[in-house]
């Protein structure tokens, strides 16, 4: 197929170059404008990036230095009372949802032990992106006192853990990669219980706060807010682990106890 470079006309070439509309010459130029004609029409694709994440930036984390989390209570928590299961919203410092963060039932007894243990029970958190996929996996098992949660990537390799440190005044958590290697500790002072500060190698480079939610949802329920700081050159990993930790302290340290 050619097209005629004066009329425009498409025609089949055959044994001749001549366009049988208006008898003008075609070449072999006009027949590679025509197929750059062709290409505009159909483009090549390209990858999408996850809804909500900025254009060629897969990792939501990247370039990220606050978190905000939101907890989010149902009705049936709120009017009787009865401890349901806990599920988050994650946002950067614009405003903009990262993630869904919801406890996950493990068993067929799992409201028993929801009612019976509160906020001690063990749990299973799922961290999804916008798109639904799972991004982390927040596994806590049965501690009545040294609490520890493990961090998985979506398809459950292990990045870290989170352990509660012996303290008698104060509030002090350690923060392992997949090695065993201390990336922070988590410092909560005796007069600042709504602050743990974040630190790494004695030095403080950010901190997790409570929020204030105002005075009737703190009265009449037990969703928290938190905010999360921390340099922006940290890793994904090491970010998740920050994230991960906030939940774990909202369970242990403010989650409303029956």
């Amino acid at each position: 197929m050619k097209k005629c470079p004066k009329c425009r006309y498409v025609f089949q070439t055959f044994d001749s170059d001549e366009c049988p509309r208006c008898n003008e010459l075609n070449t072999k130029q006009e027949g590679a404008a025509f197929s750059n004609d062709s290409s505009e029409v159909s483009p090549e694709p390209r990858t999408a990036s996850p809804s909500g994440t900025p254009p060629g930036n897969e990792d939501p984390l990247n370039g990220v230095d606050t978190l905000m989390i939101n907890q989010k209570k149902e009705m049936g928590e709120v009017l009787l009372g009865f401890e349901t299961k806990n599920s988050y919203v994650v946002r950067d410092k614009t405003g903009r949802q990262m993630f869904m963060a919801k406890e996950e039932e493990q068993s067929s007894w799992a409201w028993v032990i929801r009612i019976f243990l509160s906020a001690m029970r063990p749990f299973k958190v799922r961290v999804a992106t916008n798109m639904g996929v799972t991004y982390l996996w927040l596994q806590r098992p049965f501690r009545f006192i040294f609490h520890k949660l493990d961090i998985s990537d979506g398809k459950f390799n292990q990045i870290g853990t989170i352990q509660k440190q012996f303290s008698i005044l104060r509030r002090i958590y350690k923060i392992y990669n997949e090695a065993g290697v201390e990336e922070f500790e988590l410092f909560g002072p005796l007069l600042k219980p709504w602050t743990f500060f974040i630190r790494r190698e004695e030095e403080e480079i950010g901190k997790i706060t409570k929020q204030w939610s105002g005075l009737l949802k703190e009265s009449f329920t037990s969703a928290d807010n938190f905010g999360a700081t921390f340099p922006a050159d940290l890793t994904s990993k090491q970010k998740s682990l920050l994230l991960g930790a906030t939940i774990l302290i909202d369970f242990v340290h403010f989650e409303k106890k029956n």
